[in-house]
């Protein structure tokens, strides 16, 4: 079992180191008789069963956790919601950027990890009054990217080298679509989900040879497209463009299989995929002779759909690859929920 990154973003009033103070005592009145609590962010980790992680991570020294490089950053943004105790904000989106601080945030050896504003700590977001609703989103690449420019209406651009390195953080895009939250309906504490944006793929593979290269695409899959949204949990991607082929990230491999690998591929139908197909290229040696196998994967129900995970299972023996089996399943693990309290 591995431990999945869950970003636990915890809003609540700023103690100053005396526990006995309530939110009461904490929160500030303004001259406009507005309420204002102070806002503090944390990060933790929750844990899932999953075997594979795309996202590039330090795991602890036994493996069973995530230490944060202390570089991830995220992007919230709040709009005033009119005649909803919003006193004081705008009602047009406001987005600030937060980082999140360095080391391990597990729930067994870990602790919670704060977010710090980029920018002045006066200018950080708070509650305008305990009564307030407000309207909630936020984005992250899960790497060190500065988020700022919004995803909507704009081209993401997936990496081709996925395999950068254990530590390396592959550029995602996880989004949270805009919600109203009310502070005293929910007693201060509000959850809000970022969804994986993008369609994952894991290939596992067992060989009789040794393994020595595997490339996804043949430079025809789509490297870029532009994100939208409309309604329900994940966007939409239009304007597919780029040809290109992907280097696979090489997972801790799987019970059972010689090589795992997992990439992030940038969702979209058989058209977009030119031939509704997305070539695997796979290399091999037994020592003396090499092997290169070329195989054309279907896109099963003609799409690739975003935050959706496509596994493959492979067997290759000395002539012969063959797909043992294909599944397809919601991309839940790794999903990052903010809580705000």
């Amino acid at each position: 079992m591995k431990y999945r990154l869950f970003l636990i973003i915890a809003t609540s009033v700023v103690l100053g180191g005396m526990t006995s103070c309530s939110r009461d005592d904490e929160s500030t009145v303004h001259p406009d008789g507005g309420q204002r609590i102070p806002i503090s962010f944390n990060a933790c980790i929750g844990e899932e069963a999953a075997e594979v992680s795309t996202r590039g991570y330090t795991p602890n020294i036994n493996g069973t956790g995530y230490i944060f490089s202390g570089q991830e950053k995220l992007s919230i943004g709040i709009t005033g919601v009119t005649g909803t105790g919003s006193t004081g904000r705008s009602t047009t989106e406001e987005v600030k950027v937060y980082n999140i601080a360095a080391g391990d945030a597990s729930n067994t050896t870990g602790s919670p990890r704060a977010l710090s504003f980029e920018g002045n700590a006066i200018d950080a977001f708070v509650w305008m009054g305990k009564n307030e609703t407000l309207s909630l989103r936020a984005w992250t690449y899960g790497d060190d990217s500065t988020p700022t420019t919004d995803p909507l209406g704009n081209t993401f651009t997936i990496e081709t080298n996925q395999n950068t390195g254990a530590t390396a953080d592959i550029k995602e895009l996880l989004y949270s679509p805009p919600t109203n939250y009310n502070y005293a309906t929910n007693n201060g504490s509000i959850t809000i989900p970022l969804y994986h944006q993008l369609t994952r793929v894991i290939i596992n593979i067992k060989s009789e040879q040794t393994l020595s290269n595997v490339i996804i695409g043949d430079s025809n899959l789509p490297t870029s497209a532009t994100f939208g949204y409309t309604s329900g949990n994940y966007g939409t991607w239009s304007d597919h463009s780029g040809e290109g082929t992907i280097i696979p990230k090489d997972e801790v491999t799987t019970d059972g299989y010689d090589k795992t690998y997992s990439a992030v591929l940038i969702p979209g139908t058989g058209a977009d995929y030119n031939d509704g197909s997305f070539v695997l290229k796979i290399t091999t040696t037994d020592g003396v002779n090499t092997g290169n196998y070329l195989y054309a994967m279907p896109l099963l129900d003609n799409s690739f759909d975003p935050g959706m995970q496509y596994t493959f299972n492979i067997s290759i023996t000395r002539h012969l690859l063959s797909v043992t089996s294909i599944t397809i399943t919601p991309w839940t693990e790794d999903v990052w929920n903010i809580v705000a309290q």
